[in-house]
C-alpha cells in the first residue's frame, strides 16, 4: 500500500488522485 500510494503520488501531483 505504502509503495503504490508513492507511485500515485508522483503521478497524482494534482488534485486528479484526490479520490485518493
Amino acid at each position: 500500500m505504502v509503495h503504490q500510494y508513492g507511485l500515485i503520488n508522483v503521478m497524482c501531483l494534482n488534485r486528479m488522485c484526490l479520490h485518493l
